[in-house]
């Protein structure tokens, strides 16, 4: 297999260290029946990027004669070098989805409020 990914996040550079991962679906009749990863064995990459294994950037001259570039799995478990942590392009705006979790909380209560507030008035009348 090859793919191709563009570069949005982070500028290649040899010796970068990356989050990475890969899942091929297999599929019958528009229902998945079957998926490969390259690392992650959750099945949660698609929402937790902490799931992705790393992988180191080579350019071409460092390469060994006869090698062909291809990684040969995982070396490294992501989390574990505390100092350098890979890149996932998981840049979470941590302060919106609070903001939003609060207004939503917010929200929610009024609505329970003024319900429970209807019914006290409708009882006591």
């Amino acid at each position: 297999m090859e793919a191709a990914c563009k570069w949005t996040d982070i500028t290649p550079e040899a010796g970068t260290e990356i989050g990475f991962d890969m899942q091929i679906n297999d599929g019958k009749g528009g229902t998945r029946i079957g998926t490969v990863s390259w690392y992650d064995e959750s099945g949660q990459g698609w929402s937790s990027p902490g799931v992705f294994g790393t992988i180191l950037l080579l350019d071409n001259s460092t390469q060994k004669p006869g090698s062909t570039g291809k990684v040969e799995g995982n070396t490294s478990q992501p989390g574990n070098n505390a100092t350098k942590a890979p890149r996932t392009g998981d840049e979470n705006r941590l302060g919106l989805w609070s903001a939003l979790l609060a207004i939503s909380c917010g929200a929610a209560g009024t609505v329970v409020y003024r319900r429970k507030r209807r019914l006290t008035i409708k009882e006591s009348q």
